[in-house]
């Protein structure tokens, strides 16, 4: 399976959920042919690596992010299996991209029991703690995922 997670510039949200995943798919599918990646709806940040503060609260928790930022492409669609995003912006972005393919694209909180629909808010203009905070929102959310399929495979 291949998962490519996205937000609008690839260096908060997107290279922390795809830490997440891997860091719950390591611990517990332990499965290497699964494909994680991310990317970014805009190049605001092309080959950046992920903002400072999030690198920061990854490092807090055991996740090295080492994921340098990219814009989506139009071949991400036939490449990834699943494309989740974080925000309705991120879904209409990403849906105006290929619509025809579509059906790939979903919330990631849509695959959580507790935060269904729930957007996850941007900590980019905000301090410290908004990283924290999506930090909690997607470990949460990744974790559960990850527990969905382990009841799959």
């Amino acid at each position: 399976m291949n998962i490519l997670v996205i937000c609008l510039g690839n260096i908060c949200r997107s290279p922390m959920a795809e830490g997440l995943l891997l860091k719950h798919l390591h611990e517990n599918l332990k499965f290497s042919d699964w494909k994680v990646d991310s990317c970014g709806t805009s190049n605001y940040h092309q080959g950046e690596l992920a903002d400072p503060r999030m690198l920061s609260t990854a490092k807090k928790h055991g996740i090295k992010l080492t994921h340098r930022s990219r814009q989506l492409k139009v071949e991400d669609f036939d490449e990834f299996d699943y494309l989740w995003v974080m925000d309705e912006q991120n879904y209409s972005d990403v849906v105006s991209i290929c619509p025809s393919k579509k059906d790939k694209v979903d919330l990631i909180s849509n695959f959580s029991k507790s935060y269904k629909g729930q957007m996850i808010p941007d900590p980019y203009f905000g301090d410290q703690n908004g990283f924290d905070e999506v930090y909690k929102l997607l470990d949460h959310i990744c974790a559960e995922i990850v527990q969905g399929l382990n009841l799959k495979y």
